[in-house]
């Protein structure tokens, strides 16, 4: 036992070590001129929402933060905030796609907070305790960790995650934490921001019944240990991404689909043959309304979105015409050693472009999808719940349900962002001093007119409220149906 625990403190201490050595300032300037050629030469968005001066200045200002030898947590920071002014969702130090090294010094410490929570507004609620201790119930409002207001700490880490545009309510909830799946922003972010103090967090609370503030010492925990502690307290909830797909008939004329996430590569279930079998159950039971639920869901295979709206759709319609633009027809040689990606032929796009005038490729073919309805499509009302986590392939399914008038949008404004957004293939870029790496999306679909600088609104906004949660109660279904009863 004493040879397992030294065994622990051993490699726990070199974890930390490959945190905190040093990188030189000439080996991350090596990667910043790799990752300046790739942005550049690979990236169709970089221009999208600043001027390329501006771009040239953010280039600027990191490679003078470079000049100095700067430790793994540093560095790691510098890049988000770097990608972050890019303001692109889908360009950032990817959690899943660094290397174990990475994820076992940056990731995987004993310096989370010891909660899950979410935003109303931008005040911290707390979803469910997770301490050893215990003390912190459902419903208590977060005031400040360590004596940082949370203000101050929403601010700060709003430098650091993606998001589309100014879209900020995409991003604040990209802060939220659920404890699902196995990174999320915060765990990241914050522990290296703002540390535990001898592996403690002092948390100022606000009481939900009494309004009386106090803090409470909570000692700082693995997302695992976390995870655990709420399932011992509260029960297990989702644990796979089978999970977040449902259906459930609420009545005999109502059917609730809770789609989740589109990460259908994370799935063991057949989506499509689960799509299949919920439609045409729906239709053998006649059902006459469609609560469809893409709250927290963030996006993934586009095909999951294209193939939903066959279901939703009465009548052959099309995407929204869109320029599909690429930056590249073929990947030069000195890049190619430092990407990866699932398809070889993502090198050579070559016949699949033409050049423009302004220096970009316009895929061929690539500005719209036609839709063709499937012949047991959906023939009743249809609401959709949506909500900021909505970005990449959900937004564009929120986007076309309210530009068809498919169906009524019922929650708070997407991510994403009309201007257009990027995605469908990506390269991965191994930085090789640093060993981070950096997802570059290659293919911009971006709007023929001039669109603002925000993400979905819905047809009925809901606001929603501290009293609403700790009620446990979910104002978007309440409001559906009370709509429903009206019928």
């Amino acid at each position: 036992m004493m040879k397992q625990l030294m065994l622990g403190l051993c490699l726990c201490g070199s974890i930390l070590a490959i945190a905190q050595e040093p990188i030189s300032s000439s080996r991350l300037l090596e990667d910043f001129a790799l990752l300046k050629s790739a942005l550049l030469g690979l990236h169709p968005g970089l221009y999208r929402y600043e001027e390329p001066a501006v771009i040239e200045g953010y280039f600027e200002d990191l490679a003078r933060t470079f000049q100095e030898d700067l430790t793994l947590e540093a560095t790691y920071l510098e890049l988000s905030k770097f990608l972050a002014r890019l303001k692109d969702g889908h360009t950032y130090p990817n959690f899943w796609n660094q290397p174990d090294t990475i994820k076992n010094a940056l990731f995987r410490q004993a310096d989370k907070v010891p909660f899950t929570f979410e935003f109303i507004g931008e005040q911290l609620i707390v979803l469910k305790d997770g301490s050893l201790e215990g003390g912190l119930s459902p419903g208590t409002e977060v005031l400040t960790i360590n004596a940082v207001p949370v203000s101050e700490i929403v601010d700060s880490l709003l430098l650091l995650v993606r998001g589309d545009g100014s879209n900020r309510a995409q991003r604040v909830y990209e802060l939220q934490l659920s404890g699902f799946g196995e990174y999320e922003a915060f765990d990241v972010y914050f522990p290296l921001l703002f540390p535990p103090m001898h592996g403690l967090y002092r948390i100022g609370i606000r009481d939900q019944k009494t309004g009386d503030r106090k803090t409470v010492e909570l000692q700082a925990v693995t997302r695992t240990a976390r995870s655990n502690k709420i399932a011992e307290r509260y029960g297990q909830s989702s644990v796979s991404y089978d999970d977040l797909w449902q259906l459930e008939f609420l009545s005999e004329h109502t059917a609730y689909l809770k789609l989740g996430s589109f990460v259908t590569w994370k799935m063991e279930l057949n989506w499509r043959q689960f799509l299949k079998k919920a439609f045409v159950e729906m239709h053998d039971r006649k059902t006459e309304h469609l609560i469809l639920d893409i709250r927290g869901n963030g996006g993934g295979l586009t095909a999951v979105y294209l193939e939903v709206l066959r279901y939703l759709t009465p009548a052959k319609i099309q995407t929204p015409p869109v320029q599909a633009l690429m930056r590249y027809d073929h990947v030069p040689d000195t890049l190619r050693p430092y990407l990866d990606t699932w398809d070889a032929a993502i090198f050579d796009p070559g016949k699949k472009v033409r050049l423009l005038e302004n220096g970009y490729y316009q895929r061929k073919g690539g500005g719209h999808k036609t839709i063709r309805p499937k012949a047991r499509h959906f023939r009743g009302d249809i609401y959709v719940l949506i909500d900021p986590a909505n970005s990449s392939a959900t937004f564009n399914l929120a986007q076309v349900i309210q530009r068809e008038q498919l169906g009524t949008l019922v929650g708070q404004p997407t991510g994403g962002n009309l201007k257009g957004i990027t995605g469908g293939e990506l390269f991965f870029l191994n930085l090789p001093n640093t060993g981070i790496e950096v997802d570059i999306p290659l293919i911009a679909g971006f709007p023929m007119k001039p669109q603002p600088d925000r993400g979905i609104v819905p047809d009925v906004w809901i606001r929603r409220t501290m009293e609403a949660v700790r009620a446990g109660r979910d104002l978007e279904m309440e409001r559906v149906l009370r709509d429903l009863d009206k019928k």
